[in-house]
């Protein structure tokens, strides 16, 4: 987590969410979404000198869990079709700094949800991540 609080650390890490894009980040933004002991969860939001913006969400873990999500990641990318029904998956893995990024979404996080429709999300949840 301390290392994220360094401007120059996230930096780096935004210039390495959009490698490949063509967007060289003039300014960016990290805030705390999630904190827990084994993992948590930054928000970064880039702006370009053109005035481009995207937002990503990275969940930095303190063991190899992070691995295992993307290998499991590609596992249901290769077996779901494009339009995959809400789940979102990891755009990269970053194994030096053990993260995970994501494209921000906004919404409720499923880990939220409290009312009727839970019970049927979890079952759908369940059944996408088991192919």
């Amino acid at each position: 987590m301390a290392s994220f609080e360094r401007p120059d650390v996230v930096l780096q890490i935004a210039r390495q969410c959009v490698n490949g894009a063509g967007l060289e980040p003039a300014s960016f933004s990290c805030t705390l979404q999630s904190r827990h002991p084994d993992r948590f969860v930054v928000k970064i939001h880039l702006r370009s000198k053109a005035g481009e913006e995207r937002d990503f969400a990275l969940k930095v873990y303190a063991d190899d869990l992070g691995d295992r999500m993307w290998t499991l990641g590609r596992s249901l990318a290769e077996r779901l079709p494009t339009n995959h029904d809400g789940l979102w998956l990891p755009r990269q893995y970053m194994p030096d700094v053990r993260t995970l990024v994501f494209p921000w979404v906004e919404g409720t996080r499923l880990s939220e949800i409290v009312d009727e429709r839970r019970p049927e999300l979890l079952r759908r949840a369940a059944a996408l991540a088991a192919g």
